[in-house]
Parts: C-alpha cells; sequence; structure tokens
C-alpha cells in the first residue's frame, strides 16, 4: 500500500514541475531568476503523470481479479469504472501533451507555454475526476 502513497508523491512532484515551468515564463525576464529547465525533464514529467497516475487503477485491479482473473478485472476496471476512464483520458491528453512538447518550444514561447499549462490543468482536471468522492456513486 505504501506503493501509492508514493506513486502520488512523485505525481504531483511531476505536476509541480509542469506548472512551475510553464508559470514562470509569463514573469518578465528582468524579474525572474536564471532557471535552467530542458524540454527532456518536460518530456519525463509528462511521461511521469502516466505512469504514476496509474497507481489508483492498479490499486483497484488487484483488490478485484481473484474473482474472475486479472485480464477481465483489467478491461472491466479501464472501461467501467471512473478511475480507468479517468486514466485513459490522461493516457491520451498525455500522448498528445508529449508530442506537442516535444514539437514546439513550449519554454520559449508565452503561446506555447500557455497552451502547455492549458494541458496540464486539463490533466489536473482527470486527476481529479478519477479521486474525487462524487466519482464513486452517481
Amino acid at each position: 500500500m505504501i506503493w501509492v502513497y508514493i506513486s502520488e508523491s512523485l505525481l504531483y512532484l511531476c505536476f509541480s514541475l509542469l506548472l512551475g515551468a510553464f508559470i514562470i515564463q509569463f514573469v518578465p525576464d528582468r524579474l525572474k531568476p536564471e532557471i535552467q529547465i530542458s524540454k527532456r525533464l518536460i518530456q519525463l514529467s509528462v511521461l511521469g503523470v502516466v505512469f504514476f497516475s496509474v497507481a489508483p487503477v492498479m490499486r483497484v485491479i488487484l483488490f478485484l481479479y481473484e474473482d474472475i482473473g486479472f485480464e477481465l478485472t483489467m478491461e472491466n476496471v479501464l472501461l467501467g469504472f471512473e478511475v480507468g476512464k479517468a486514466w485513459n483520458v490522461t493516457v491520451i491528453l498525455s500522448i498528445f501533451f508529449y508530442l506537442f512538447v516535444s514539437l514546439f518550444p513550449v519554454l520559449k514561447s508565452k503561446v506555447m507555454s500557455g497552451i502547455s499549462l492549458g494541458f496540464t490543468f486539463i490533466l489536473l482536471l482527470a486527476l481529479g475526476w478519477a479521486s474525487h468522492a462524487a466519482s464513486l456513486t452517481e
């Protein structure tokens, strides 16, 4: 169970790095400190969001798989449970976000940083959708 808490901590670290990297681009150059963030670190943070946000999904799968088997449980959780649907959305958005970060100079243009910030906030909403108490019942 400790792996869930470690995963969530690393997930929040990835989100913090993404938000910080894009928000600081809106600070005027004369007022912001000299910070070097590589594009590779941004890409790894996006991949970290996908990797570390799977922990709640795996927790549900591991809790239920003994009755009907691992594959069927995984399919049911990913397609039927809110946490699985939210993770599916997270994966799809992260793929587009990763491609966007890879193809465009997101740390050199305020417009690109703004779009990247939008991607990050949508990913945060997807995470909130999966972990919100209202997702447990209609």
